[in-house]
């Protein structure tokens, strides 16, 4: 019998073959279930490792890293890929929002550097950069308001989900 078969079968209930065949498979789910985003071109990539290290690559050879508070959920590049967004649960129990939802800005031009950093008290469901007019702009849908962000003041116009704002987005040519 090789050893498959033996994590398979056994009359006998679970054993150490078991428990050591099941925490296996657990680890190998776990370990590759980091969310990757991509910009459009597909040139650069982020990625946050389970020790909380972002990393940022382009052309498939790390830019930069650095320390992240908050798991990668998911996030965006700007078109000419100078700038960053990504968003998640945060690693530590935050006890004033313990489900708030945290969201970085990074910078990732000449000298890579975090811009700012907020938390939503629900989960966020759509990002886009801004274009014509709205560029400079984030548009964020989150669970209880839709919000125009201000990229390089961080001030913030929010509106009701039920009257979202005209706003131009930035689309991936595909």
């Amino acid at each position: 019998m090789d050893g498959n078969a033996a994590c398979l079968r056994s009359p006998r209930g679970p054993d150490v073959k078991h428990i050591f065949c099941f925490l296996s498979l657990f680890v190998l789910v776990v370990a590759t279930n980091a969310e990757t985003v991509e910009s459009c071109d597909g040139k650069f990539s982020a990625r946050a490792s389970k020790s909380g290290l972002l990393i940022v690559e382009r052309a498939g050879r790390r830019l930069w890293a650095r320390q992240l508070n908050h798991e990668v959920e998911g996030g965006i590049f700007n078109s000419d890929n100078s700038k960053l967004v990504l968003y998640g649960l945060p690693r530590a129990i935050d006890v004033v929002h313990p489900q708030g939802t945290r969201l970085t800005v990074f910078s990732i031009r000449s000298r890579p550097r975090e811009l700012f950093q907020r938390t939503y008290g629900g989960g966020i469901f759509e990002l886009a950069f801004g274009s014509g007019n709205d560029e400079g702009h984030l548009f964020l849908n989150s669970r209880f308001a839709i919000e125009i962000i201000n990229l390089k003041t961080e001030s913030v116009e929010s509106f009701d989900l039920l009257s979202e704002p005209a706003f131009d987005r930035q689309v991936c040519n595909e």
